[in-house]
């Protein structure tokens, strides 16, 4: 059985995403719950608002911020930003999730609609 998540994901981070240059997202702490071959949405921040479409999640990587800041710069070093690091810099661990897949939907999905 699939599992699905939701991601909250800023507008620029969400286009390199679907764009296939983003090939992994940064998320403080380990990632607990998270499966690799679960189905991450992406919900779009910011002034977006809108679930614009998924992810598979591939290969989770827990450590230290500076090991997997390291990590994700040696596999993806156009895909990540230094205000990545900044995010997940004050956490003791943090999660490099592979981003595998990427979709984006042909219709979004606004946050207005989901509160009806």
């Amino acid at each position: 059985m699939t599992t699905f998540y939701l991601f909250s994901v800023r507008p620029e981070y969400a286009q390199v995403i679907f764009e296939g240059r983003k090939k992994f997202e940064l998320r403080r702490g380990k990632g607990e719950g998270l499966e690799p071959g679960g189905i991450a949405i992406i919900y779009v921040s910011g002034k977006v608002k809108e679930i614009r479409g998924e992810f598979t999640i591939g290969k989770i990587r827990t450590g230290p911020p500076e090991e997997i800041w390291r990590y994700v710069r040696r596999k993806n070093p156009e895909g990540i930003s230094p205000e990545s690091m900044m995010f997940i810099r004050g956490s003791k661990v943090a999660a490099a999730i592979e981003i595998r897949d990427p979709r984006l939907y042909k219709v979004f999905i606004s946050l207005r609609e989901i509160r009806r």
